[in-house]
């Protein structure tokens, strides 16, 4: 066995190792539904680029069938990355552009009727990360689920959603860190006090900025959701929904106070 034979067994078994590990990214990216999070588009069409150029130096110019079948294999799974990802943030936005109407329906009507564009500021503990919101909130209320809980250190949440558009960081944009337990939402915190801000919900196309980090804006809830877990029961007469509302994808089933 020669050198050259021995360089093109490593470089076959290295590429075969690399074309299997776009299965666990190819299922990331289809159970990610807003698509653009699981990857970089550009990333990976330089990927593509690269591939497809190596694959045809290959097989044209030197004939050198084996690495061009692996390289072929790579353009394969580029593609197939860039195909899904596209197709997860077409349907992504498809139902943040159906949802901004039940949203109003259910958390409350006169949010409508706002014609002012107002700007709400708001900070972390520290000060560290400044954010603003542009507009009025899509809908606001509470969540009492064990994750918002959990996450919020008390026995309800209270949400207000914006549109991703109408919330921008203005300082400290290198200071806020993201974690995320699941698909739906992406926890965002600042690195230095811990102070949380928001959570991105990705596949209903809503950033949800907590009531207490705009301390500006005229909290208004609208509904309870997730009620079926509270340990706060609250009677203000608003509608309490075992999980979610139908258009969030949940049961729609109210509950009693």
């Amino acid at each position: 066995m020669t050198i050259a034979d021995i360089t093109l067994a490593a470089f076959t078994l290295c590429n075969s190792l690399r074309f299997a590990a776009y299965i666990p990214k190819i299922t990331r990216a289809i159970r990610d539904q807003g698509g653009a999070e699981a990857f970089s588009f550009a990333a990976w069409s330089m990927f593509l680029i690269s591939h497809a150029s190596a694959m045809t130096g290959t097989l044209v110019d030197n004939e050198q069938w084996t690495a061009g079948f692996m390289f072929w294999g790579n353009v394969i799974g580029c593609s197939a990355m860039l195909f899904i990802a596209v197709a997860t943030v077409r349907a992504a936005r498809k139902s943040a552009n159906g949802l901004a109407v039940p949203i109003r329906r259910t958390m409350g009507s006169s949010l409508d009727e706002v014609t002012t564009m107002a700007t709400y500021k708001g900070e972390c503990f520290c000060g560290a990360v400044q954010l603003e919101a542009s507009g009025e909130p899509e809908g606001m209320g509470y969540c009492h689920c064990g994750s918002c809980r959990s996450w919020s250190g008390g026995p309800v949440n209270a949400f207000t959603l914006w549109k991703p558009g109408a919330v921008r960081v203005t300082a400290g944009a290198e200071c806020l860190g993201t974690f995320q337990k699941t698909a739906l939402s992406q926890r965002q915190y600042c690195r230095k006090c811990g102070g949380h801000l928001m959570t991105n919900h990705p596949p209903l196309g809503l950033v949800d900025v907590f009531a207490s980090t705009l301390p500006a804006l005229k909290f208004s809830p609208g509904v309870h959701i997730n009620y079926d877990k509270t340990v706060l029961p609250m009677r203000d007469g608003l509608p309490k929904f075992k999980d979610f509302p139908a258009e969030f994808g949940g049961s729609g089933e109210q509950t009693a106070e």
